[in-house]
């Protein structure tokens, strides 16, 4: 006989001191720091795990599979990680011969696309990973009970929640905008391979649960994820072989299928998590086709890069835009203009290099360039205005614009290094290599590496087309028109400093 089906619910050269150039030549990589951890795209679990939550009992249910149809957040989608909370309900008095430690079971991750009418759809992915399962605490009396123990907040709980996490990074996953998931596992008498004919007396699994957060069980009130959102907030995906665990009253059983008030408004308590889908983009460096978040267009809004080398991409003869845009998480760069035409306005751009952010040459907040790696020409112009935008946490150099035909006004920017520091000398600003540009209003500070013989630049002039100031050009107009401070050079000239045709 079964009981109801929420049973089981509870709770990176001059004289005698050199300067430290970057351009897109060949030097040796140094060594990376460890893989990127991705965004939140969507969370319905909570902040703090509590002593147990309100679960799904499969043995109890009848149950093969459950899950729900989510929409993600944010526009990452290459998945890394699917955390999902359990509840155990097993005690290790009941099975003394296991390991006091815990027990282990197989469980799987099924993705799903949505197809049709709600329907499940073409499968995405399925993933089996074995995982080691914590015993609940004994029995302590809690409240009077013969069964209850007390959690850590006082009250008395019978079943123990934990997280376990499906890891996708690296297997090339890319979600849809919308997906729907299910958890599934084998119990005594329910999965795909029932485990009765190896354990006629059961096992730890039959106590085995999936958790829910946050929803009421009213049948009306629906759980509302706190990054994405549920598309059907009351209904629930569920293949039970029991009627009665159906909402709807289960007229077709046995297989996962959208209920659209399942469990009451409860939902599963699940976290996602994933990186950019990086594309690459043609320009080496290091020997690496170095790779974007997004490619060209215009970018708004909050682009994290995190996992790729480079934020946004502009590739030769293109036209773009950058307005209002927060840029982070890129190893190499946050923006490249490489023989495009791309202005910059009012963005932030952080956290460009590795993390921590180390010795390696590279880590440019915003590149001009019209030559390779190799020192060949991309294009005859990299154009544009880098306008009234922050740029901090870079690990090499805040803004370089490198190579012949390369033409760009700096208008009205903050540029801040992390000196004094002994791991990399960086550059403010770099003008470099046949390039120009005009600076007016930036402010340039902390620029300052400490090792003698070398030394860090607000601004670094190298073998540069021409800077200047406003309206005229030259050194003294740079200075009386821009504020470089607490920098250890604040102006390193090496040719030259003039010549800018405005």
């Amino acid at each position: 006989m079964h009981s109801s089906p929420l049973r089981r619910f509870t709770s990176l050269l001059a004289a005698s001191t050199l300067v430290a150039t970057f351009a897109l030549a060949a030097v040796p990589a140094a060594a990376l720091a460890a893989g990127p951890t991705g965004s939140v795209i969507f969370d319905n679990t909570p902040a703090a795990l509590p002593p147990n939550l309100p679960s799904v009992g499969y043995e109890a249910t009848s149950t093969s599979e459950w899950g729900s149809h989510v929409s993600f957040a944010g526009t990452q989608r290459s998945l890394d990680k699917v955390v999902v909370t359990m509840s155990d309900w097993a005690l290790h008095s009941t099975y003394p011969t296991m390991s006091a430690s815990g027990w282990t079971h197989p469980i799987t991750l099924n993705l799903y696309a949505v197809g049709d009418g709600s329907t499940p759809g073409a499968v995405i992915k399925t993933l089996t990973q074995t995982f080691t399962i914590p015993w609940r605490p004994e029995p302590d009396g809690c409240g009077g009970s013969t069964t209850a123990y007390t959690g850590s907040n006082g009250n008395c709980y019978n079943g123990k929640a934990f997280n376990i996490t499906f890891d996708l990074s690296g297997q090339g996953v890319v979600a849809p905008s919308q997906l729907i998931f299910g958890i599934a596992y084998d119990t005594s008498d329910y999965g795909a391979h029932p485990l009765r004919s190896s354990a006629p007396s059961g096992g730890p699994y039959d106590s085995l649960n999936v958790a829910t957060y946050p929803g009421t069980g009213d049948g009306t009130t629906a759980s509302q994820a706190s990054v994405g959102t549920f598309p059907h907030p009351l209904g629930t995906y569920l293949n039970s072989s029991w009627a009665g665990a159906y909402g709807d009253g289960g007229a077709t059983t046995g297989t996962f299928r959208f209920d659209s008030s399942s469990w009451g408004g409860y939902q599963p308590a699940v976290q996602v998590t994933a990186l950019p889908v990086c594309t690459a983009t043609g320009l080496v460096r290091d020997g690496i086709n170095l790779t974007a978040a997004q490619i060209g267009g215009t970018v708004t809004g909050s682009l994290d890069a995190t996992g790729c080398n480079i934020g946004v991409y502009y590739g030769p003869g293109s036209v773009g835009s950058v307005t209002g845009a927060t840029i982070f998480g890129a190893n190499y760069y946050g923006i490249v203009v490489n023989a495009a035409n791309v202005d910059v306005t009012n963005a932030t751009i952080h956290d460009i290099g590795e993390s921590p952010l180390n010795g390696s040459q590279h880590g440019v907040g915003v590149l001009y360039t019209t030559i390779n790696q190799a020192g060949a020409t991309t294009g005859p112009s990299a154009s544009g205005t880098l306008s009234g935008t922050t740029i901090t946490k870079y690990q090499k150099n805040g803004v370089v614009i490198s190579g012949t035909g390369a033409k760009v006004s700096l208008l009205n920017n903050t540029v801040v290094g992390e000196g004094p520091v002994t791991y990399i000398a960086q550059n403010g600003i770099q003008i470099s290599f046949g390039a120009s540009a005009r600076l007016v209003g930036n402010d340039v500070s902390l620029n300052n590496y400490t090792p003698s013989k070398v030394t860090a630049c607000g601004l670094l002039i190298y073998k540069a087309g021409g800077v200047s100031g406003a309206t005229k050009t030259g050194i003294s107009y740079i200075k009386a028109d821009n504020n470089f401070h607490d920098n250890e050079t604040n102006i390193c000239n090496f040719g030259k400093g003039g010549g800018f045709s405005l």
